[in-house]
């Protein structure tokens, strides 16, 4: 492996100056909504818990409540060890089943609502409560099975150049594992058995392998040598998301480096891999979380590749697709947009990027996005499955 460049070190903020009070906008109403849905949901919860159970404790309920918002909070403060495990886990699948159970409470109050004026009967809210219950718990187990299992998405790309020995590669993708304190190395067991299967050439592991933070990992050990157990011709090769790590931490970036380097898998960050035929080249994320390091203008970046040969890469954000096509990449591969994960988060994605999920052919160039293997935040999916993807490349031209 070769790099390119060297980054000048430098810290900056995730966003340039003139956006940040748009976004700080953006956050603070979002809480707000988030903050006054979690009132409602709370107010209308313990009226019909107070039906089933009239001695319980106004005051108990909402202690145990607002613990259980705040359990996010507490699995930052408390960084390591199994209380932080517990405090993770219990607050990501509170959420997902908060926000069933919340959605469909408010679709019984407008049924509710819009029934009164017109004299129709409806459930009474002693009923209903009930039937939004099993509606939540039902949606929550579907959502929860569509994220456990782990579907194959294949594409055929025909590349219009040659490769040097090579008639085809076969390339086996993953991204978002999001591996921490909620998703262990028994996943990664079952996603390391799925890419062997496919008997790939190449694997690439397109960002966000980690969930903020490495030191979350219950057996950082145990996972390097479950992830050295990928099998592949040319080996393993890998980019950094915006979640693999807290950056404003960087032991974190040194640690998740070595981790790799036990693997056996080749971390790229703005550095190029020449291989027999081809190049690999790994990209910085295009915006971190916390400040970091800014990477290197992909003028800059390509200036030694050569582009005779196939070039392949590596960066998990797909917002540069079209500028890296017209820079002489074949194949860009990207995660990051978990195709959406829960409703309506696909409509959000496909209007920020122009390749959102799946395939695109960028005028004989292309671009792959991965909906990952992994979730953040709730383990659920209703917009997407969990996947890794098998491309099988073929090439043109003639052979010099």
């Amino acid at each position: 492996m070769e790099p390119l460049s060297t980054a000048r070190a430098g810290r900056i903020s995730a966003f340039p100056k003139g956006e940040r009070s748009v976004v700080r906008s953006i956050v603070k109403a979002c809480l707000l909504t988030y903050a006054a849905f979690c009132a409602y949901v709370g107010i209308r919860l313990i009226a019909w818990l107070s039906m089933l159970l009239p001695a319980i404790p106004v005051a108990l309920f909402w202690v145990l409540y607002g613990l259980l918002h705040s359990s996010v909070l507490l699995a930052r403060v408390f960084r390591i060890g199994w209380f932080s495990r517990v405090a993770a886990t219990l607050s990501n699948g509170w959420l997902g089943f908060f926000l069933f159970f919340g959605v469909f409470m408010l679709v019984a109050d407008a049924v509710r609502l819009a029934c009164a004026p017109l004299g129709l009967r409806t459930l009474d809210p002693y009923r209903s409560g009930w039937l939004v219950l099993i509606f939540a718990a039902g949606s929550f187990l579907l959502a929860a099975g569509s994220a456990l299992c782990i579907a194959t998405k294949e594409y055929d790309i025909r590349l219009d150049k040659p490769c040097r020995g090579h008639d085809q590669l076969t390339i086996a993708v993953f991204s978002d594992l999001h591996l921490g304190k909620t998703i262990t190395g028994r996943r990664l067991e079952k996603v390391v058995a799925r890419i062997n299967d496919l008997r790939a050439d190449l694997v690439f592991i397109a960002g966000d392998f980690f969930d903020n933070d490495i030191a979350g990992v219950k057996d950082l050990p145990g996972s390097a040598e479950i992830l050295s157990g990928l099998k592949s011709t040319y080996g393993t090769f890998a980019c950094l998301g915006n979640h693999d790590v807290d950056l404003r931490i960087r032991p974190e970036v040194d640690d998740i480096e070595v981790f790799f380097a036990q693997a056996g898998v080749t971390l790229l960050r703005d550095e190029a891999a020449e291989l027999e035929g081809f190049t690999v080249v790994g990209r910085k994320d295009f915006r971190p979380i916390g400040p970091h390091e800014k990477r290197l203008p992909l003028q800059e970046l390509m200036q030694n590749v050569d582009l005779a040969k196939p070039v392949f890469m590596l960066d998990h954000q797909p917002e540069e697709i079209r500028e890296e096509a017209e820079a002489g990449i074949d194949l860009t591969v990207c995660g990051h947009t978990h195709n959406g994960q829960l409703f309506p988060g696909g409509l959000v994605t496909r209007r920020l990027f122009a390749n959102a999920y799946g395939h695109l052919d960028l005028g004989g160039r292309h671009s792959v996005v991965t909906s990952g293997v992994g979730t953040w935040g709730p383990p659920l999916r209703t917009a997407s499955r969990s996947e890794i993807v098998k491309i099988r490349l073929t090439f043109g031209g003639e052979q010099s």
